[in-house]
């Protein structure tokens, strides 16, 4: 057998076990463990890991005894670049399982909340012979397409329970809180939150990639669509947590792929991603958690951290148009936004008559709105980074009321304006017709009138 034809044997052999593991885990289930329904899955964890495994020492055997006379031999291990960090795992699970109070639980695990090392190092094997062995590219688009498509299908499930439709009978009430094949909502909820950059990722993908293709609309549809199912389903399971981790890493996400995050210079990327994160994560404190309330000393801390990491957020926006940190003229715009945003979107009015509340919310938005029109160059990525910020901090309430939606409608324009205008192949109002998208940018943009 030829090298390629080899090596290409294997590529497969070992995607193919990838491929069974992404589609096993969320949809392999059986009414005889469904009250313990990780049984099922921990098995095909257990059984591709090992299978893989044993690919990957019978092909470097076979490499090792096929290499030609005179050749030196290759090392028996190639560096992935993440030995360090998974040392450093590894060692602290070892510490916390000698240390534990149970020893033999904190090893086999258990039923529940406890995995156990075994289960630990079974992850850490895994993760290690994905970055080994998934390194082709074509392996890599199945592998994602494996991922999206039962999450779709799991999702599709999801809303099923939710309507009432269910052919199990599952230990709790599904139409409550849906969990499709996973008996727990918690699980279920988190997994739908991780594959939704995965499917907007993928939908970037095909938009750069087929161009030209015949197809391409009817394969961003379907991908729009799946991903939009699996954020629903997402939102059926109702976690309080998984909506806090969503909240916490799309923000950052989409910094980062609209550019607002640059990945040139790692001390800015760390920088500008820890200082995105601690605002975040404060805000979020005081937004959703109500956290200020708990006593005068929290909401002084929340809200300096807070406006200290705006200003900061603001002096690294500065920074990449090669301005000085701070500018007390050129920091108005900015200033304003932001309080129009905290008091159009975000601050809670109390006990105050609902027109007094609405007037106030209709001002803030309609300054918020005025100061993204007029803002330039930096003091325009600083509210682009807002409008990212009040976007996934609001999208779980839109449904609350028709006055919800319009306001999160005006948060759109502002993240259109700021963020997608100029650039409208990347805008889904590039998918209108040629008319109707000229006449929607003219509406949003009044200076390409004139051209």
């Amino acid at each position: 057998m030829k090298i390629s034809h080899y090596n290409r044997s294997f590529e497969l052999y070992f995607l193919i076990l990838f491929i069974i593991l992404a589609v096993g885990t969320p949809l392999v289930f059986t009414s005889l463990t469904r009250s313990v329904f990780e049984v099922n899955k921990l098995l095909l964890l257990r059984g591709v890991t090992i299978f893989t495994c044993l690919g990957w020492i019978v092909k470097s055997v076979i490499d090792r005894a096929n290499l030609p006379p005179g050749e030196p031999k290759p090392k028996l291990w190639t560096s992935i670049g993440l030995e360090i960090p998974v040392a450093l795992f590894v060692l602290f699970n070892i510490l916390s399982t000698v240390f534990s109070q149970n020893v033999r639980l904190s090893v086999i695990g258990a039923y529940d909340r406890w995995e156990g090392i075994a289960t630990a190092l079974n992850y850490i094997v895994l993760f290690i012979m994905t970055a080994k062995l998934v390194t082709k590219r074509y392996q890599m688009k199945w592998v994602i397409a494996a991922f999206l498509v039962p999450c779709a299908l799991s999702a599709v499930y999801g809303v099923a329970q939710s309507l009432g439709y269910d052919f199990m009978q599952w230990s709790v009430d599904p139409t409550k809180r849906v969990f499709a094949c996973i008996n727990n909502p918690v699980h279920y909820c988190a997994y739908m939150g991780m594959m939704v950059p995965v499917g907007i990722s993928a939908l970037l993908y095909v938009t750069t990639q087929l161009s030209h293709h015949a197809s391409k609309r009817w394969i961003q549809g379907f991908l729009f669509f799946m991903i939009a199912l699996i954020f629903y389903a997402q939102y059926l399971s109702f976690s309080r947590a998984t909506w806090f981790g969503f909240a916490l890493s799309l923000p950052i996400y989409f910094m980062v792929i609209l550019g607002l995050i640059r990945t040139e210079k790692s001390d800015q990327l760390v920088t500008d991603f820890f200082v995105s994160l601690l605002g975040l994560f404060m805000f979020y404190m005081y937004y959703i958690f109500n956290f200020h309330t708990k006593s005068v000393s929290v909401a002084l801390a929340i809200t300096t951290l807070v406006a200290s990491a705006l200003v900061v957020t603001y002096g690294v926006s500065r920074r990449y148009y090669g301005k000085s940190f701070f500018s007390a003229r050129e920091s108005v715009i900015p200033l304003i936004g932001t309080l129009g945003l905290f008091f159009g979107f975000i601050f809670n009015w109390g006990e105050l008559s609902s027109w007094i509340v609405w007037v106030g919310r209709l001002i803030g938005a309609a300054v918020f709105l005025a100061t993204v029109v007029y803002a330039k160059d930096d003091q325009e990525e600083y509210l682009a980074r807002l409008v990212i910020f009040a976007i996934f901090s609001t999208i779980q309430f839109i449904a609350l009321s028709f006055a919800n939606m319009g306001l999160f409608v005006v948060l759109l324009i502002g993240f259109y304006w700021t963020n997608l205008r100029g650039n409208m192949k990347n805008c889904i109002t590039h998918w209108l017709p040629p008319q109707w998208r000229l006449s929607l940018e003219r509406l949003l943009n009044p200076s390409v009138s004139g051209r």
